[in-house]
């Protein structure tokens, strides 16, 4: 379940996030951070930087474009050095 955040914390791209059977963070967030979007992709950080997620509307997105997003993660401030690439060819979850 995603809401609207605190009014604290502004209006735009601002959520809450709970996800069903957990139990909620001991720091109710916003816990993350989109620093860059566009159609298709979106930057996002944890709050404190240390996790970076490259968020894309195609499920299968060409090497270019991945290379691109990341270089703009980099020139934000993102640490590249211990990125992980999650291989989503074959899943089913559309």
């Amino acid at each position: 379940m995603a809401q609207a955040a605190d009014e604290i914390y502004g209006d735009d791209g601002v959520f809450k996030v709970q996800f069903s059977g957990k139990q909620g963070p001991e720091c109710p967030g916003p816990n993350y951070i989109v620093q860059q979007r566009s159609e298709n992709w979106a930057i996002v950080q944890a709050s404190n930087f240390s996790t970076l997620f490259l968020l894309s509307g195609n499920q299968n997105p060409d090497e270019e474009s991945i290379t691109t997003w990341l270089d703009r993660a980099g020139k934000l401030g993102s640490d590249l050095t211990d990125v992980i690439r999650t291989n989503r060819t074959g899943c089913l979850f559309t």
